[in-house]
């Protein structure tokens, strides 16, 4: 799933930049710069894009990433029940460092998102408050790597 979401997340950046390009140098229509050796290979569809196509390319490749975030979110779930089960049903196995280094991993990973989705609430709900929507200031996200430290210290 990272190599399939690294090709669509560098695919997306490219057709973004292409259409951040067009769109500063007032074309309506963007032509690809590609030797002429090379231009008998490209899909006659794929030389040109309208400001509307790439619109189009870049709203789905954003869908795409985010689609592909949840579900690597999902996943990283399931992989800590998984190995928190595994751990609690077999104890002793001969794999269980393994097992903990991964789970200490993912409960890592786990908090540093968390705690990123915390951190952009913040930011929103600070805005808020600078510009008089609240009262009080928000209280600051503070990143919890207690359960990773403790799968670590059960090696």
């Amino acid at each position: 799933m990272d190599r399939h979401f690294k090709q669509v997340l560098c695919t997306g950046i490219v057709l973004l930049l292409l259409l951040l390009q067009t769109a500063a140098s007032g074309q309506e229509r963007f032509q690809f710069a590609v030797p002429s050796s090379e231009k008998d290979l490209l899909d006659s569809l794929l030389q040109t894009f309208s400001i509307e196509e790439l619109v189009k390319f870049r709203q789905f490749y954003l869908n795409e990433i985010e689609r592909l975030e949840r579900e690597k979110r999902l996943l990283q779930r399931k992989g800590i029940r998984d190995g928190e089960k595994l751990l609690a049903n077999t104890p002793d196995s001969p794999f269980m460092d393994k097992i903990l280094i991964r789970l200490a991993e993912f409960s890592y990973q786990q908090a540093q998102e968390d705690y990123l989705r915390n951190m952009e609430e913040y930011e929103k709900n600070y805005a808020a408050y600078e510009q008089g929507l609240t009262s009080e200031p928000p209280e600051e996200p503070k990143v919890d790597y207690s359960e990773a430290i403790a799968k670590y210290r059960l090696l």
